[in-house]
């Protein structure tokens, strides 16, 4: 049974009888009268400390949570808003933090900071401004849980009842942290998303800094001009920003010259998308993502539109012999041979557990097939790949479980949304299902530290924020006056949170 929880009004009355206890305001003064001067002077000696002893990126790091803070505490809706904002551009990497293996930057990126923030700010709110928080409910929750927690116990056996065979030498703590670092920030984004949208306006403005970044990479891919932030995968944030204008248009189509605006950008974003056309993995992101939308509206035009792809791939002279030949030239049907070589490794080190979040790269070159040089593939270029041969059979079966829940949460979603903001969740379950499918072909559900750093966390953690954000809307019911929105928290009682 799905109970319904306090809400935003609940939370408010408890705070009233948290005041309303009997106790005078004497005794309160009595009591912690002296506790803002203690707590104003320790901040001092540590504000002193940090400044005279840390880095200038730390410091203005510091001086800028410390403004969040204060701006976000008292709607964390802003924050996550914010975080749809700038989460895709790479700008501002920490200084080194971790292991420098996997040719690209080591630092710490705006998109886990920021979220690591929020995430600090709300369980913070629980904890000390004592705030009966629910989780709500979704059938993404339990098995999110129990695969970080199968990470966890995959470490602890990585490092501690494999077998050495001088393998665990080149095993780095740093490393095995930040890889599940990027799968605990993926569930903190989810979480968050469906924790702290509880008002209709907030889901609808966040499709504004789409459209906004979805123009920005659209741009950027189409004219090839150095833009101020790099976006990395560009043509995976464009089908996101896509599939939800796409969305929009066929299911809540504003009309008038807002309507004719909007069909340019969606048109605009697919000539940005077709730029990179021969790459295999944006194509069939997009391409799905397209078919499970449109399956919404019509199952004819779903059919329409995967006929024309097929005619365009295979008919169209010069379409598919160029992504062939990109194929071939960069090395993409290596992947068979890295996937066969990475479910050997897998079979040879630890078949239920794996070789550890992390350990691909240290363990892959005693067992790869595939070299150039002295080099060969850091990671297996699979997501499923992946998380077999580091979490083994019980991290792949866990993923698999992720993967089916986040489908019948999306169309949960649908069916349970008002019709003002079905749209929004349409889109977010045609993106699940197409960055889904594109993960046979790379780690874009759940990002991997050594496939292009973790800057790729920035256009992953879409996925799992519109999701989330899909399950807000779901819980959002008018009442019976139609003039006031009220969330409908549904709890889970072994995940209640008082």
């Amino acid at each position: 049974m799905h109970n319904q929880g306090p809400g935003i009004e609940g939370m408010r009355e408890g705070a009233g009888q948290r005041v309303a206890t009997g106790q005078r305001p004497a005794e309160r003064q009595g009591m912690y009268g002296l506790a803002p001067a203690v707590l104003f002077v320790a901040l001092a000696f540590f504000m002193a400390y940090f400044v005279t002893h840390f880095s200038a990126y730390f410091v203005v790091a510091a001086m800028i949570a410390l403004l969040l803070g204060m701006i976000l505490s008292k709607d964390l809706q802003r924050g996550m808003f914010l975080y749809i904002c700038i989460a895709a551009l790479a700008f501002g990497e920490s200084p080194q933090v971790q292991s420098s293996t996997g040719r690209y930057g080591a630092g710490i990126m705006p998109s886990q900071l920021l979220l690591a923030f929020i995430a600090v700010l709300w369980i913070g709110r629980m904890l000390f401004m004592q705030e009966r928080v629910r989780l709500v409910y979704s059938r993404l929750n339990l098995p999110f849980i129990l695969l970080g927690v199968s990470s966890i116990i995959s470490f602890i056996v990585a490092n501690t009842l494999n077998p050495p065979a001088g393998l665990l030498i080149h095993q780095k703590l740093i490393t095995q942290a930040a890889e599940m670092g990027l799968l605990f920030c993926s569930i903190l984004a989810f979480i968050l998303s469906t924790n702290l949208f509880h008002d209709m306006r907030w889901i609808n403005l966040a499709f504004a800094p789409m459209i906004l970044l979805g123009l920005y990479t659209a741009t950027w891919s189409i004219t090839d001009f150095a833009m101020p932030a790099q976006v990395l995968w560009p043509t995976l944030l464009l089908s996101i920003s896509a599939a939800l204008v796409y969305a929009r248009l066929l299911f809540k189509y504003p009309g008038g010259v807002r309507g004719i605006l909007l069909l340019a950008v969606f048109l605009f974003m697919i000539i940005g998308i077709a730029t990179d056309a021969t790459w295999a993995s944006g194509i069939t992101a997009t391409t799905v993502m397209v078919l499970v939308i449109s399956a919404y509206k019509s199952r004819l035009l779903s059919a329409g539109i995967a006929a024309a792809v097929l005619v365009v791939l295979f008919v169209y002279p010069g379409v598919f012999p160029s992504m062939v030949a990109e194929a071939l030239s960069s090395g993409d049907f290596d992947r068979f041979i890295i996937w066969r070589d990475a479910l050997n490794m897998l079979v040879h080190v630890n078949p239920i557990t794996g070789v550890g979040p992390g350990n691909y790269y240290a363990y892959i070159y005693d067992y790869s097939t595939v070299w150039y040089g002295i080099n060969t593939y850091i990671t297996a270029h699979n997501n499923y790949i992946q998380f077999a041969a580091e979490l083994g059979i019980v991290g792949i079966t866990l993923l698999l479980w992720v993967i089916a829940a986040g489908i019948r949460t999306g169309m949960d979603n649908v069916r349970r949304a008002l019709p003002e903001i079905r749209w929004f969740c349409i889109a977010g379950t045609g993106i699940f299902a197409g960055i889904a499918v594109a993960a046979v072909l790379g780690d874009y559900l759940l990002p991997n530290r050594a496939n292009n750093g973790i800057i790729t966390f920035g256009t992953a953690v879409y996925t799992w924020v519109i999701l989330g954000a899909g399950v807000a809307a779901a819980n959002i019911k008018k009442d019976s006056d139609g003039e006031k929105d009220e969330r409908l928290v549904h709890s889970n009682s072994k995940l209640e949170h008082k």
